[in-house]
C-alpha cells in the first residue's frame, strides 16, 4: 500500500495508476487540472456489461491468517465470519460491489514446501476458508479481487530467482485457480501488491520478478477465465506489466502525490492511456477516502476522469498501523447515485453527469510518507532509492510459517503509534559478527507483547530472526534489544536489512518497520 499518488505531470505515478484497475475519483484535487476531463464510462466488462468498479479494500481481518488458519482465526472461524459478515452487510448497504483481500502476507507459510525452499503444495484449510470468504461475498453481493502475495521480497527468493521453483510455483497454485474457475464471486487474481517498491529498491531482481508474475499469470488463464490484474504501488509500474495479458491496470494513490506526473487527480484516464499505450482499463486500487479528505468530491471526480473504480482503504482501520478508513455515508451516497453502472449487478448503461472536482485536497494527516523524487519514464526499469516503507499496509509482515500454524494470530488490538528505530555494525566481513540494536517505544502499557527482530540478506531472502516473548511496556516506556549474528563465510555480500517490529503474544501485528537499518556484508 506504499502511497505515492501524483498522475500528470511525469511518467511516473501514471504508469503505476494506470496499473491499478482503473481508478475512479480521487475527488478533491489534489493539483491543477491539467488535461480536460475525460468523457465518462471507461468501465470494466464482465459478464456481458459494462461496470464501474465501486469497492474497497479489507485489506485483511487477520494478518497472514485470514487463508490458512481455518477455526484458529481464519475466515471460517465463527468469529472472524462474524465480524466480516458485519462489515459486508455494511458495504451492501453502499452498493459497494468489490473488495479487494489480501491472502498469503509475508512468508506465505501456507505455501507448503520442501527442503530446498520448493513449492509441494498449498495448506488444505487455505480452501476451507476461501470457501468461507466467497460464502460471504454470494450473500452480500459482493466480488472479490484476491491479492495472493504481498511484495515480492517477503517470499522465499528462489520461487523468484530459481526457474524450477518459480515453474513449481505456478504448478502448486493452479488447482487453486481450477478450483475456482466458475465461482464469479472471484473477480480477479493478484499475484503481488506493490511488487514495484522492491524491485525499484534493489530488494529482488527485475527480470525475475517480472518472470515469477508472468508465471503466475499464465497459469491463471491456463485455468480459468477470471481475470488478473496487479497492484502497482504507483502510476510509473505501469509499463512493467503490460504486455502480460491484465485485464485492467490497477495503481495505488495517496495525497502526498499530488503534483507531477504521479497526480492522478490531475489528469484523466484517457491521458494515461495515450501515455502508456493502454490496452485495458484503469482502477485505483487503493486510496485514501477518510471524513476529512471530501471521500464523495474524490469519487465524483476520479468517475468523471474516467477511471474503471476506486477502491478505498480500509474497512479494518483497527487492523492497520495507519488508521485509514473509508467514509461508508459517501460510499453509500455515490453508491445509489451510480448504481445504473456500478456493477455486476447493475444495468451498465448511462449513469448522472459526474462532477469535476478542481479544489486542492485536503491534507491527510495519516498519509506521512515522503514523496519520492520525480522519474522520468525512461527509467521506469531501473532499480529506484526512493522510499519503499510505508506507513500503511508496506510495513506490515508477517510470523514465519512455523510459528503462524501453531500460533495463529489473534485479534488484533486498537494499538497504534509505537515506535521503534535500530541500528546495526556499519560493515562486516563474512564469517564476522554483525551487532544490530533495536529500541522500542510504546504508546500504552502492554503486557505479553512479543519484540521480533529480523536480518534480511541483499536478495530480500530472510536469512536469520530472533524475538523476545513474554514482554511488558509501560505508557511511554522504551526498551533496548540486542541481538548478535555470525555472518556465514559463504553469505551474499552487500546491502543487508534488519526490519523490527512488536505482535500480541498471539503474533497478531502491533507496529513494523520494514527498513529499520541496513549493513554491509563484505
Amino acid at each position: 500500500m506504499g502511497r505515492l499518488r501524483l498522475l500528470v505531470s511525469s511518467l511516473g505515478l501514471a504508469a503505476v495508476l494506470a496499473i491499478t484497475l482503473g481508478f475512479i475519483g480521487l475527488g478533491g484535487g489534489g493539483g491543477s487540472t491539467a488535461e480536460a476531463a475525460a468523457v465518462p464510462g471507461t468501465k470494466v466488462t464482465y459478464g456481458g456489461g459494462q461496470y464501474f468498479l465501486h469497492g474497497v479494500n479489507v485489506a485483511w481481518y487477520n494478518w497472514a491468517c485470514d487463508f490458512g488458519c481455518a477455526g484458529n482465526g481464519g475466515v471460517s472461524s465463527s468469529a472472524s465470519k462474524a465480524a466480516i459478515g458485519e462489515r459486508f452487510a455494511q458495504l451492501k448497504d453502499a452498493n459497494v460491489k468489490h473488495v479487494r483481500w489480501w491472502m498469503f502476507e509475508g512468508d506465505a507459510w501456507q505455501v507448503q514446501r520442501d527442503g530446498s525452499g520448493m513449492p509441494t503444495g498449498i495448506n488444505p484449510a487455505v480452501y476451507q476458508d476461501m470457501d468461507a470468504a466467497l460464502q460471504l461475498a454470494q450473500q452480500y453481493d459482493l466480488y472479490i479481487t484476491f491479492v495472493i502475495f504481498n511484495f515480492p521480497g517477503d517470499i522465499p527468493a528462489s520461487w523468484l530467482n530459481n526457474t524450477t521453483h518459480r515453474a513449481k510455483l505456478a504448478e502448486v497454485l493452479s488447482p487453486m485457480f481450477a478450483r475456482y474457475a466458475g465461482n464469479p464471486r472471484v473477480f480477479a487474481w493478484e499475484p503481488f501488491n506493490e511488487p514495484e517498491w522492491d524491485m525499484w529498491n534493489g530488494k529482488v531482481n527485475i527480470e525475475n520478478t517480472q518472470a515469477t508474475t508472468r508465471a503466475i499469470i499464465n497459469a491463471v488463464k491456463a485455468n480459468s477465465n477470471t481475470y488478473v490484474t496487479v497492484g502497482s504501488a504507483m502510476m510509473d509500474g505501469i509499463p512493467f506489466w503490460q504486455g502480460m495479458g491484465l485485464d485492467f491496470y490497477q495503481a495505488h494513490w495517496y495525497d502526498y502525490m499530488s503534483s507531477g506526473n504521479w497526480c492522478a487527480s490531475c489528469t484523466t484516464y484517457d491521458a494515461v492511456r495515450a501515455r502508456y499505450n493502454l490496452d485495458a482499463p484503469l482502477v485505483i486500487g487503493e486510496i485514501y477516502l477518510g471524513p476529512d479528505a471530501n471521500p464523495l468530491g474524490r469519487l465524483e471526480d476520479f468517475y468523471a476522469r474516467g477511471y474503471a473504480g476506486v477502491w478505498g482503504w480500509t474497512i479494518f482501520p483497527e487492523k492497520n498501523q495507519d488508521g485509514m478508513r473509508v467514509d461508508m455515508p459517501a460510499l453509500t451516497t455515490f453508491g445509489k447515485k451510480y448504481a445504473s453502472v456500478i456493477g455486476p449487478g447493475g444495468g451498465g448503461g448511462s449513469a448522472p453527469a459526474p462532477t469535476v472536482t478542481q479544489a486542492p485536497s485536503t491534507p491527510v494527516a495519516t498519509a506521512t510518507q515522503p514523496p519520492r523524487t520525480s522519474t522520468p519514464a525512461a527509467t521506469a526499469t531501473a532499480t529506484r532509492t526512493a522510499t519503499a516503507t510505508r506507513t500503511a499496509t508496506a510495513t506490515r509482515t508477517a510470523t514465519p510459517a512455523a510459528t503462524i500454524a501453531q500460533q495463529p494470530p489473534a485479534a488484533t488490538p486498537a494499538v497504534t503509534s509505537w515506535s521503534s528505530s535500530a541500528t546495526a555494525t556499519g560493515s562486516v566481513n563474512r564469517g564476522s559478527l554483525v551487532t544490530v540494536q533495536a529500541k522500542f517505544t510504546s504508546p500504552v502499557t502492554v503486557s505479553n507483547t512479543i519484540v521480533d527482530i529480523e536480518l534480511y540478506g541483499p536478495g530480500g531472502e530472510k536469512v536469520h530472526q530472533r524475538y523476545f516473548g513474554g514482554q511488558s511496556f509501560t505508557a511511554g516506556q522504551t526498551k533496548t534489544y540486542t541481538i548478535t549474528y555470525a555472518i556465514p563465510a559463504g553469505a551474499k555480500t552487500g546491502t543487508w536489512t534488519a526490519r523490527v517490529g512488536t505482535f500480541t503474544g498471539g503474533w497478531s501485528l502491533l507496529h513494523w518497520q520494514h527498513n529499520a537499518a541496513y549493513f554491509q556484508v563484505k
